[in-house]
């Protein structure tokens, strides 16, 4: 009997350890100026709402590998098929910087521009880190 719990825990723990090396970090930074900084955005990865970001914050996503698709919006539970859209290929053990950039106008929409991680290393300490629930 200790030989089979053993053995299920051996293989659980492999497991857990093979799921967490097929991810890659994302990060959403939000540091946007004057427009729409006091509106908070839900950012939604593959349809599914992933987190709700205020200005001067941030969050680190922990994504499997493969093809995902990224949105963001200020109003609504569920990911608008009107929303500016884009596809990613997330490759194993890479990190990836997304920061929101908002529209100079009421009518505009909210999208993310992918940065560098120098460009993220200068914008990170001046935001907060937030974990999403």
């Amino acid at each position: 009997m200790k030989t089979l719990f053993k053995t299920i825990f051996l293989l659980l723990i492999s497991v857990s350890s093979y799921a967490q090396e097929n991810t890659s970090e994302v990060y959403f930074l939000r540091n946007t100026k004057s427009m729409g900084s006091l509106t908070k955005f839900e950012i939604f990865v593959d349809g599914a709402p992933l987190c709700k970001i205020n200005n001067k914050q941030y969050i680190i996503s922990n994504l499997p590998v493969g093809s995902h698709e990224f949105s963001i919006q200020m109003t609504g539970k569920k990911a608008k098929s009107t929303a500016e859209k884009f596809a990613l290929e997330i490759e194993e053990g890479k990190t990836y910087y997304f920061q929101v950039e908002t529209p100079g106008s009421v009518l505009g929409s909210t999208s993310f521009v992918e940065i560098t991680k120098n460009s993220a290393d200068i914008i990170l300490p001046k935001l907060k880190e937030i974990k999403c629930e």
